[in-house]
Formats: C-alpha cells, structure tokens, sequence
C-alpha cells in the first residue's frame, strides 16, 4: 500500500505551463518619420525555435499539497508495518520465553510429583514395584 501511494504521490507532480515568452528578433519598420514599428521576424539560424519561444512551467502547489501528503501516508504506513513486525517479533520471543518456562515448570512438578510419591512409599513401608510409572531413587 505504501509502495502505491508513493507512486500515486510521484505520478501527480505535474507541470503545467504558466507562462509563454517570446523574444524574436526584430526589424524596424518606420511608420511615421518619428515612430517605428518593430516586426518580428524568424531566426533563420534557429530553426527549431525561431522566435525564441520559452514556456515556463511549474507544479501547481494543490499538486504538491496532495503529494506531500501522500508521501506522509506512505511514510506512516511503512512505519506501521515495521511497528507491527517488531511487536510480532517480540511477541513470538516472548511466547517461545513462556514456552520454555511451561516446560521448565512442568518438569519441576514432575520431579516433585515423583519425590512425592516416592516418600509416600517410604512412609507406607513399601517397596517400589518395577512397574511405578514414578521410579523412586535407590534405597
């Protein structure tokens, strides 16, 4: 989604012309004795621009407005997705952490269990037999 609206915030920085200038030469054409009139005429030495056009173009600021703000949705959005794969990797740490102490529990009850039941036996005055599912230490 980031990558899309990044796109969608390059593809509308459009320019658009905002101003045409033009500065042909001349040549002076008397209209009067006092005043003159200048025509312009073709620069035969340029001839894929002969009367020295130049267009001036510029993003309109709405345009720039819109892709500011697109760029600002695509920034938190990368960053929301790097936020969540860190809060995932943490929570996978932390459930293998608790995985662990579960086992680590679970083994220590075990062994009490067993510790238990073993001095039961001894209290009881009996042998363990060779098929406790608990094994008692030697006597």
């Amino acid at each position: 989604a980031a990558f899309t609206i990044r796109q969608a915030a390059e593809s509308i920085k459009i320019e658009v012309p905002t101003s045409v200038v033009m500065n042909p030469n001349t040549f002076d054409i008397p209209t009067s004795p006092t005043t003159t009139v200048k025509v312009p005429i073709p620069d035969i030495s340029n001839p894929l621009n002969p009367y020295h056009l130049s267009i001036t173009k510029e993003i309109p600021e709405s345009l720039n407005t819109a892709s500011t703000l697109l760029e600002t949705t695509a920034d938190m959005l990368e960053r929301l997705e790097s936020d969540t794969i860190n809060i995932m990797k943490n929570t996978k740490n932390q459930m293998n952490e608790l995985g662990d102490t579960f086992g680590t529990a679970g083994s220590l009850l075990y062994t009490t269990g067993n510790y238990v039941y073993c001095a039961g036996k001894i209290f009881r005055l009996e042998l363990p037999s060779s098929n406790d599912e608990m094994q008692c230490p030697p006597q």
